[in-house]
């Protein structure tokens, strides 16, 4: 029952996200909007999920579960409602202020996967997750498809009333209103108090924990090691390669003639290839260790790319090129930001007790730094001209940062042992990221 609920839950947060950020661009333009600043609310979003993850786990030591996810909720009622005002004032800049609490949501409700292997016995714990994930994988058409079943619903039949997408805010109201009450249900474990003699305990071995001074010093000597920086930069280039073609795709076939209809079914697509090989990432990174994995990221973006630079206007073709492409570069996502994340947990190996604070500057920079690179997205468009010439502009720049990815990959290969013990450490790992919460034990 618990696990049902927080799958629903998980399917609430994953319908908001890909409903903001599918159409996210469109929104901007129906206020008053121009090409440039189309993708500026998927980049909003982007940096409020980075900026929560700052202070993410210490809401949920202070509050718990139940608490921390219902703050994440009511951020995403005050994005809905900031949203549902910058389309009836017709404000474009609203519309990217909106998001930003939105994006804050989306952080919160990512630990909801955590949460499941939270409140079920230790051999039920892969189950759980692949249960969990399901409702994003739901929600790679959920969440589209309500935005188009209410987008035109408050838009008017007279010409008077022009609220194009004020449906879509409405529905990340009903998403977030649902998320609450399914949230709320759950009976999460309560949280054992650690650090009360110093110690921590990970795998079954206890570690003693150090004064707050050490374990600054020790905090920074691990976050400007290469074991961090490398997966950093790989779950940064990840997030940016897949997000600067998906925040502006939908503009781009609009303009060379297609309908909203084809558009929506192809960043659908993408979603889907963004969520569906969480199934079995994890196998294949416990099967070939996270640099090969990285390898079939790299495979995937280069064949999704070229997918994309081959794209044709409507009047050549139905747009097989921008389907293939968008797939492909979604599953290159799932695959190098996973790989990345499993890496990054040898970075913190030997400081267990510092795994929350590493994981959460690794989202904050990773995200604050895809933001600012889709920030780019919009004014890359313009520069490249009319036509298909900006969408090839934009996956040209995505192609320069694919060749950022290859000699980090080759680094990877240069301790082989230490790739093999990741891989030995790997589990069924979900794509989003998020950072783990100390220790729970059951009620008894």
């Amino acid at each position: 029952f618990h696990l049902i609920s927080l799958a629903l839950a998980y399917a609430c947060v994953i319908s908001t996200t890909t409903m903001v950020v599918g159409a996210g661009a469109l929104v901007v333009k129906s206020t008053g909007g121009s090409n440039k600043q189309s993708p500026l609310a998927v980049a909003s979003f982007f940096l409020g999920s980075g900026m929560v993850s700052l202070v993410s786990s210490r809401i949920f030591d202070a509050l718990g579960r139940t608490r921390g996810f219902v703050i994440g909720n009511m951020l995403g009622l005050l994005g809905a409602v900031l949203g549902a005002i910058a389309i009836v004032v017709k404000s474009p800049h609203l519309v990217v202020v909106a998001a930003f609490p939105l994006g804050g949501s989306n952080g919160i409700g990512m630990y909801l996967r955590f949460a499941a292997v939270e409140v079920v016995r230790p051999f039920a714990k892969s189950w759980a997750v692949a249960l969990v994930l399901s409702g994003g994988v739901v929600s790679a058409f959920m969440g589209p498809e309500s935005s188009r079943a209410t987008k035109n619903l408050f838009a008017g039949d007279d010409g008077t009333h022009h609220f194009v997408f004020l449906g879509l805010f409405m529905m990340v109201a009903i998403f977030n209103a649902a998320n609450v009450f399914f949230v709320s249900i759950v009976s999460f474990p309560k949280k054992a108090n650690n650090n009360t003699n110093n110690t921590t305990t990970t795998n079954g071995h206890c570690y003693y924990t150090t004064k707050a001074s050490n374990k600054n010093k020790e905090l920074w000597r691990i976050i400007s090691s290469p074991s961090f920086l490398s997966p950093l930069a790989l779950s940064v280039l990840s997030w940016a390669i897949m997000a600067m073609p998906m925040s502006i795709v939908r503009v781009a076939m609009k303009e060379v003639g297609y309908s909203a209809r084809t558009s929506l079914t192809v960043v659908e697509c993408h979603f889907l290839g963004m969520y569906a090989p969480g199934f079995v990432t994890g196998s294949l990174i416990a099967k070939y260790g996270t640099a090969w994995t990285n390898v079939m990221a790299l495979g995937c973006f280069i064949l999704g790319l070229a997918f994309n630079l081959a794209s044709t206007p409507f009047r050549f073709g139905f747009g097989f090129t921008w389907y293939a492409g968008l797939v492909c570069i979604g599953v290159g996502w799932n695959l190098g930001f996973s790989g990345a994340t499993v890496r990054l947990t040898k970075s913190y190996e030997h400081a267990p007790w510092l795994k929350t604070a590493v994981q959460a500057a690794n989202d904050c920079l990773m995200f604050l730094v895809a933001g600012c690179l889709i920030f780019s997205t919009g004014y890359v468009y313009e520069a490249g001209g009319s036509f298909l010439e900006g969408w090839r502009l934009i996956n040209l720049v995505a192609f320069a940062l694919l060749g950022l990815m290859v000699p980090i990959i080759v680094c990877e290969f240069w301790n082989k042992d230490e790739e093999e013990e990741v891989a030995e450490s790997a589990t069924t790992t979900p794509c989003q990221s998020s950072s783990e919460e100390g220790i729970f034990v059951e009620d008894v």
